[in-house]
């Protein structure tokens, strides 16, 4: 079983004092409909210069903003949640910090980026072997877009950035980067910038990297290529965990394929009662703030989708020689004569905050294994992907 934790935006240290204007959208309706703005100034710390064209994201999304001549930007049409916010420029360090919309305060304070210090002593640097170079990379690849279909059809554009390291007494499989990733996702019609902090894997045991993700829808060069990127994007969405808290937030989970079975001991060491599926619907309550959901998951459970097929790349993977767990007592359940997708959650703290966007607040306090595992950066999404329905406007990562 191949164990995964979630991707978690890491938190550099408050080098800069930054903070923003978050203004209510005069859109006004159902709560769970509310969006705000966020704006700010971006200047240089040493200088107090106003920086034109530093780039500014939500980590995860594809919402962004350039700031203008005078150092401004405005970020609109924020759903509420929890966000790490980015701020990039060539020539000053990068700077990450929490964002809670709506909970920040309306306060306009400026954010000073601080020049880059070049160190121009001589270093000796010895190549690696071009074959291992590359061995290392195509392992890189598969951890990290991953295997499935969409993965064949996405690209890193620039390799040359990274460099690996490993350890055959540990199984421990490290990749630096020396800058963003540039990856095109040919499947889903985005291109991903990745800033990578950290990227450590173990054969088929363990992976866990973290950094900040900016998404950036492509244009189609034709309404086909577009209507297969919705097509695609739609099959990413469903069945993954996002789809699947949002869906049990809005008390569909069971009518949209999501079953859930409590384990007492732990994943993987025992088999659920499948006469008795717990509607994890029922096991939320509203949080403290607007927006905010607490979830109370038991602590280990498997996660079966019914409503979509195991495609033929995952089977591969697992081996057609291999059982899938509780494939012996499937025949008398309800899911019998379906290609289940299972997936195990454990929790380390309950409840879970949850946002109505389907992402957590706390994503380190979740973890995931089984088929969950199995989709990575070419399966991803970003946060504020909203699949699209009849009769209804753009959503607002398609701005």
């Amino acid at each position: 079983m191949q164990y995964l934790k979630p991707i978690s935006n890491s938190t550099a240290a408050a080098l800069v004092c930054a903070a923003f204007l978050l203004l209510p959208c005069l859109r006004l309706g159902a709560q769970s409909g509310a969006e705000y703005t966020v704006t700010g100034h971006i200047f240089d710390s040493e200088t107090k210069a106003p920086l034109y064209l530093a780039n500014v994201f939500l980590s995860n999304t594809t919402w962004g903003a350039a700031s203008d001549e005078n150092g401004a930007f405005r970020i609109d049409r924020v759903k509420p949640g929890v966000y790490q916010m980015v701020i990039t420029m060539m020539g000053y360090e990068k700077q990450v910090r929490p964002v809670v919309i709506p909970r920040t305060r309306q306060q306009s304070i400026p954010v000073f980026l601080k020049p880059t210090v070049y160190n121009m002593e001589s270093v000796a640097v010895e190549a690696e072997v071009p074959r291992e170079w590359h061995r290392h990379l195509d392992r890189f690849k598969r951890e990290f877009l991953g295997m499935s279909v969409n993965a064949q059809n996405t690209i890193i554009e620039n390799p040359e950035v990274l460099d690996f390291s490993a350890d055959r007494m540990s199984g421990l499989f490290r990749a630096v980067s020396a800058g963003p990733l540039h990856v095109e996702n040919n499947a889903l019609g985005y291109r991903i910038t990745f800033f990578m902090q950290s990227f450590n894997a173990k054969t088929a045991a363990y992976l866990r990297y973290t950094g900040e993700a900016r998404f950036i829808p492509m244009d189609p060069p034709d309404k086909e290529t577009q209507a297969l990127w919705e097509k695609n994007r739609r099959t990413a969405y469903e069945g993954s965990i996002v789809h699947f808290f949002k869906s049990a937030l809005q008390g569909r989970s069971r009518r949209e394929g999501f079953f859930m079975y409590i384990l007492e001991h732990g994943i993987d060491t025992e088999m659920p009662d499948y006469s008795k599926p717990v509607l994890p619907d029922t096991l939320i309550l509203p949080g403290k703030n607007p927006h905010e959901f607490l979830v109370f998951l038991p602590k280990y459970a498997m996660i079966i989708y019914n409503n979509e097929n195991e495609p033929e790349t995952y089977k591969q993977f697992i081996g057609s020689d291999k059982k899938r767990p509780g494939s012996r007592y499937i025949e008398k359940s309800i899911h019998s004569g379906t290609e289940y997708q299972i997936s195990y959650v454990s929790t380390e703290f309950s409840p879970l905050t949850v946002y109505e966007t389907g992402h957590l607040y706390t994503p380190d306090l979740f973890s995931a294994a089984g088929y969950w595992t199995w989709e990575r950066i070419a399966d991803m999404l970003p946060l504020n992907y909203e699949p699209p329905q009849q009769n209804s406007r753009p959503s607002a990562e398609q701005q």
